[in-house]
């Protein structure tokens, strides 16, 4: 007859400690291959310069250092997919000096677009970088408040 062995089991505290790590772990490992394959970088700055001497004889934004421009990829989300189109950018204008806005430019992510609706004067469209062609989708004053 062999002598019966002794297993020493850890633990409560030190099991869940274990299991916690463990689930952390995964969390951490499952975050960073989310991120790194994320899409969507920033647009170009000849890209956007390119953009801005097309919209340099326009009447409507007219002068560019009177606006917040922010400058972006076109991106489209469904169904957990993101999809990110780089070759179209993105701009929205906010006028300068209205709601803490300043003029300049501001180069963002994809999914940093931002939503106002406050006072003053907005324009946003898009420019197609194979192209060359500029879309000005809206240019005057932004909506904001009860229609009257």
């Amino acid at each position: 007859m062999q002598p019966q062995r002794s297993y020493e089991q850890p633990c409560l505290k030190c099991r869940l400690e274990g299991v916690l790590r463990n689930v952390v772990y995964l969390l951490l490992a499952s975050l960073c291959v989310a991120c790194s394959s994320l899409p969507g970088g920033k647009p170009y700055e000849t890209d956007i310069d390119r953009l801005e001497q097309a919209l340099a004889g326009q009447p409507c934004p007219g002068n560019l250092d009177s606006w917040e421009r922010r400058y972006r990829y076109r991106g489209h989300r469904e169904a957990w997919v993101d999809d990110v189109d780089e070759r179209t950018i993105q701009f929205d204008f906010y006028e300068a000096g209205v709601s803490g806005f300043v003029p300049g430019r501001k180069v963002v992510g994809v999914w940093e677009q931002m939503l106002y609706s406050g006072p003053g004067q907005i324009a946003f469209g898009s420019f197609n970088r194979e192209t060359g062609a500029v879309s000005i989708d809206h240019c005057g004053p932004n909506y904001s408040g009860d229609p009257a």
